[in-house]
């Protein structure tokens, strides 16, 4: 089973005359973030 630390579905935003958004979905995995010589790097979990 994937572990999402975010997930949103079905997201719609509007405004007056207009749809910014409709129907979005944003999943995101949890990960580990490693800081090595001033750089970020992501390393997957299992």
């Amino acid at each position: 089973m994937t572990e999402y630390i975010v997930e949103m579905k079905h997201i719609t935003k509007r405004f007056p005359g207009i749809v910014a958004n409709d129907d979005v979905s944003l999943s995101i995995k949890k990960a580990k973030f490693l800081h090595c010589s001033g750089k970020t790097v992501q390393e997957n979990q299992p």
